[in-house]
């Protein structure tokens, strides 16, 4: 990520927290139980202000470990579950860091597990008074708000791994088989569907600038395409950048001539 956007970052951070707080609070309002009327905010405060920094440190601690076994378990299965068959040339997949997204959003939701189990077993019976300590000073529900963003983000991040792990390619003698990330289903293009080769010399960019950065452009007659840049159909995922750039040279030399489609040489595309 370019430092130049951190500011963006930061700007965004500052408008939409105070905007998700006030939400919460609209709609998740601390109403006071009577039967916990009787502790006073200033003694809650004065017991667990301390003890939240540590508790937060700890969540935290859950959150890297967890992040880094559900990347890894997400790799793993995305290297098993689609077999290799022996007709293939090439099988295309994901890069590893394509799953770091929703690795990181599922670990964070499932860290908050063992965070939550060893809090309650560290205060044990005083656990209420740690939770009606929170709730006073966020003024909202933290258990309904925690609820409400963690669970639907977990299942996002879900259905976001199963679209990137069931993205693939496979190049076989008969044709170029795709499994694209936003489709139901592998779609298999006979070489005589491909309309174009392109080689691009030059890339832009997300954030607008353009870098030159060759890289292949595969064009097929319903208007789909496949780029050597697709990091979820990647001829040699999780190597170095020189096997990238040796393995797609090898999938394109292979392509032109199944196709006797030479390969045309453009600016930008």
């Amino acid at each position: 990520m370019s430092t130049s956007n951190f500011p963006l970052i930061k700007l965004a951070l500052v408008i939409c927290m105070p905007l998700f707080y006030g939400a919460m609070r609209m709609l998740f309002p601390h109403k006071i139980d009577p039967a916990r009327s009787e502790w006073s905010t200033e003694d809650l405060k004065a017991t667990y202000k301390g003890r939240e920094y540590l508790y937060n440190l700890c969540t935290c601690g859950f959150a890297v470990v967890s992040v880094m076994l559900v990347y890894n378990i997400l790799s793993r299965i995305s290297n098993s579950v689609v077999p290799v068959h022996a007709e293939d040339r090439f099988f295309l997949r994901p890069d590893r860091n394509a799953l770091l997204l929703p690795g990181i959003f599922l670990g964070i939701g499932l860290a908050t597990l063992p965070s939550t189990a060893l809090i309650r077993l560290l205060l044990w019976n005083r656990y209420a008074e740690y939770q009606e300590y929170c709730n006073r000073k966020y003024r909202f529900n933290t258990t309904k708000v925690g609820a409400l963003v963690l669970i639907p983000i977990s299942i996002c991040a879900i259905a976001l791994a199963v679209l990137i792990i069931d993205s693939w390619g496979r190049i076989t003698d008969r044709g170029f088989t795709i499994n694209e990330f936003s489709s139901l289903g592998a779609v298999t293009h006979p070489f005589g569907d491909i309309t174009s080769i392109k080689r691009v010399l030059r890339f832009k960019a997300p954030n607008g600038k353009i870098l030159n950065r060759p890289y292949h452009v595969v064009q097929f007659s319903d208007g789909n395409n496949w780029s050597t840049q697709d990091t979820l159909c990647s001829a040699a995922p999780d190597q170095s950048e020189a096997l990238k750039q040796r393995a797609n040279d090898e999938i394109i030399l292979f392509l032109s001539a199944r196709a006797k489609k030479a390969v045309q040489t453009v600016d930008l595309l």
